[in-house]
């Protein structure tokens, strides 16, 4: 309201205040006029010569207020922090606000009737009594048990513990439980370890089989893990979950495509007009063999992938995709032998020249 105003309104006071002080600070009006404006949870109107201050609808939290313009009849409040206060209910008979995990807020609910005990909810009361009497004798699967001055034990038997804490009576497995009580005498067991019995005593695991590996007897003691040993005529080759058992030279194909993959134990006759480009395995073991011979008239090469290589007599193909052996005669036959794994192959027999690359 101005300072003209408040001439106006009270003419016969003789003065018009010029400052106005407040709970924090003064407020001086600037050319007949003051302000008058709504702080935190306030806010003002004004008409004719009536200011109205009012409070924010609703109050929040944050200013002391419930956050709410209504509330439930007879509903029970919870608060929620900064936000508007929750509602609960109206309860009915017999209901209760019952906690929950810290940070949820309670629920209304009634309460639950455990064995023994019935519970009779009405308005505004919760009657609970005992319901059945309390047993008197507990029959087992070999005799009965009878309590002594209100005392019932619950003993452990072969291979049982028992505890108890508050009501509550823990029945539990010995640990390990024992062979002779069906159990296997152990506390852990190898990850993939096959289990050997020890008579009355702890079973006892191999180890985890490697590639190959098959539980093998020896008269007298425990199996043992080892693979299988290739005779005379035979290579065994060992992968996971897989043994392949060849006869050397037993595998034998026609190539008449211009490249050929080369697998261990096999053997390839080349019968193409022009060049057959055979590519060694990415991988192979110690004393795998390939053959190649030829009756076409394109010559072999024998391709490396990396870091492999070739040794022929007393020369070596240059080690990687770069190096090779061609054979220089139509009829030319070469057989192979992996001596170090995945890498490096030897010549250990040929017929004709080769070219070495």
């Amino acid at each position: 309201m101005s300072q003209a105003g408040l001439i106006d309104a009270v003419s016969a006071t003789p003065s018009v205040p010029t400052q106005f002080d407040t709970d924090s600070g003064s407020a001086v009006p600037i050319l007949n006029t003051l302000d008058i404006l709504g702080g935190t949870g306030i806010n003002t109107e004004g008409s004719g010569m009536t200011v109205t201050v009012n409070l924010d609808d609703p109050v929040i939290v944050d200013n002391g207020g419930t956050g709410q313009t209504t509330l439930t009849d007879g509903a029970i409040l919870v608060g929620n922090g900064t936000s508007a206060i929750e509602l609960v209910g109206p309860l009915t008979d017999g209901q209760i606000l019952i906690g929950d995990t810290a940070g949820v807020s309670p629920s209304a609910s009634t309460l639950t009737a455990g064995t023994g005990i019935s519970i009779v909810n009405a308005a505004g009361s919760i009657t609970i009594s005992s319901g059945a009497s309390a047993a008197l004798s507990f029959p087992t699967d070999g005799g009965t048990a009878t309590p002594a001055a209100n005392a019932l034990t619950v003993a452990g038997g072969t291979g049982i513990t028992t505890s108890g804490a508050g009501s509550t009576v823990t029945i539990s497995l010995d640990t390990p439980v024992s062979v002779a009580n069906g159990g296997t005498g152990a506390s852990t067991l190898t990850d993939g370890g096959v289990l050997l019995g020890s008579g009355t005593g702890a079973v006892t695991a191999l180890a985890q089989a490697t590639d190959g590996q098959l539980v093998i007897g020896s008269t007298g003691v425990d199996p043992v893990l080892a693979t299988i040993t290739a005779g005379t005529g035979i290579s065994i080759s060992n992968a996971a979950g897989s043994i392949t058992i060849t006869a050397i030279g037993g595998n034998w194909s026609t190539v008449t495509d211009a490249t050929q993959a080369l697998a261990v134990e096999n053997g390839y006759v080349g019968n193409r007009a022009s060049a057959i480009t055979y590519t060694l395995p990415a991988t192979a073991n110690v004393g795998d063999t390939i053959q190649i011979t030829n009756i076409g008239a394109g010559l072999p090469v024998i391709a490396q992938n990396a870091l492999q290589s070739i040794n022929f007599t007393a020369s070596s193909t240059t080690v990687g995709v770069g190096g090779s052996l061609t054979s220089v005669n139509q009829f030319g036959s070469i057989e192979l032998i992996c001596v170090v794994t995945d890498t490096t192959w030897n010549v250990v027999d040929s017929t004709g020249s080769w070219t070495i690359v």
